[in-house]
C-alpha cells in the first residue's frame, strides 16, 4: 500500500492521473501536511519518500530542524527506510532560503539533524543528471545548469 501526502490538492490530482499507468498498485492519496503527521499513521511506514521538498517541508528536511524530523522519524516502523532528493541552489534559492531563515543549505547540517531525530545509517551522495526522479518539479528547477540533486538515505 502506498501513500502519497501534500497539503496542495493540485499535486495529489496530477499524482493521481498519472497513477492509472500503475497497474496492480494499491495508492491512496492524502490531504495534509507533514506537521498534521504521523497521528493514526505512526510507526506504520516500512519507507518514507520526500522528493524535491520546497517551503516548510524543505525546511524540516534539509534545514537542520531535528523537531520537525521527529514527525517524519513517528511515520517509521523500526528499520524502516527514509530518503529525501532536493536540489538546492544557493543563488538560485536564495529568495527561499531567505523566506525559510535558512542562511544556507550544509549538508553536515541536514546529517546532524537527521541523527538527532533518531535516523541512522545516513548517507548524501550527489545525484547524476539523468536520476531516476524525473519529476515535475525536477524538469522545472533543473533549468540551472550548475543545480545538481542530492540523495540522502537513512534507517529509521
Amino acid at each position: 500500500m502506498f501513500f502519497g501526502i501534500d497539503p496542495n490538492h493540485s499535486g495529489l490530482i496530477e499524482a493521481s492521473q498519472k497513477a492509472h499507468r500503475l497497474p496492480g498498485r494499491n495508492l491512496h492519496y492524502l490531504l495534509a501536511s507533514y506537521e498534521s503527521l504521523p497521528g493514526c499513521f505512526a510507526g506504520a511506514a516500512e519507507s518514507v519518500s520526500v522528493l524535491f521538498p520546497w517551503g516548510s517541508l524543505l525546511k524540516a528536511v534539509a534545514g537542520g530542524d531535528a523537531n520537525s524530523l521527529c514527525n517524519l522519524r513517528a511515520l517509521c516502523k523500526p528499520g524502516a527506510s527514509a530518503e529525501v532528493v532536493t536540489a538546492i541552489d544557493a543563488v538560485a534559492d536564495a529568495g527561499e532560503l531567505a523566506r525559510l531563515r535558512m542562511q544556507t543549505f550544509e549538508v553536515e547540517r541536514m546529517r546532524a539533524a537527521w541523527t538527532s531525530a533518531g535516523f541512522d545509517d545516513i548517507e548524501i551522495l550527489p545525484l547524476p543528471a539523468g536520476h531516476q526522479y524525473q519529476t515535475t518539479w525536477w524538469r522545472r528547477i533543473r533549468q540551472r545548469e550548475d543545480r545538481i540533486a542530492i540523495r540522502l538515505t537513512a534507517r529509521a
